[in-house]
């Protein structure tokens, strides 16, 4: 992905859950980036919620449909933006 990609903040939540989401949507051939994460330079860990998982728009509505059907399976906080 791109900085010049036409790309949305799809989730926040915590750099764990973030990270794993990012994975699951990799898995399923959608490039994802987690935001934020860099924020645990001198602080240790990273402030819950404070981690962005951002997709391109065009993969937007079906990364909602992946993320839906892992946390029907493994629940993963996250508040949707979309």
């Amino acid at each position: 992905m791109e900085l010049t990609d036409d790309i949305v903040k799809l989730a926040t939540g915590t750099l764990l859950d973030m990270q794993m989401l990012a994975n699951e949507l990799s898995a399923e051939g959608i490039a994802a980036r987690t935001v934020g994460d860099d924020l645990t330079a001198g602080l240790g860990t990273v402030l819950p919620g404070s981690v962005e998982l951002w997709v391109r728009t065009d993969d937007a509505n079906r990364a909602e449909e992946i993320i839906a059907r892992y946390n029907a399976t493994k629940p993963v906080s996250t508040e949707s933006l979309s």
